[in-house]
């Protein structure tokens, strides 16, 4: 997987409100995706994650 593929945009870590944004390739496998949620999971317990998948929405399921 490629840095192009997904992304985080990472606020201070001092903010009560973190927010990461994350980008993903329509074409991205799922279990890639699920493993980086994972690891955004395990290492930010006070998260609020946006996902964006950039691509054709009318081939998502």
């Amino acid at each position: 997987m490629d840095l192009s593929d997904l992304h985080g945009v990472l606020p201070p870590m001092n903010s009560d409100n973190i927010i990461i944004l994350l980008c993903i390739k329509e074409e991205t496998d799922e279990n890639t995706i699920f493993s980086h949620l994972d690891y955004f999971f395990n290492n930010f317990k006070k998260i609020h994650i946006h996902i964006h998948i950039i691509g054709n929405k009318k081939n998502l399921k």
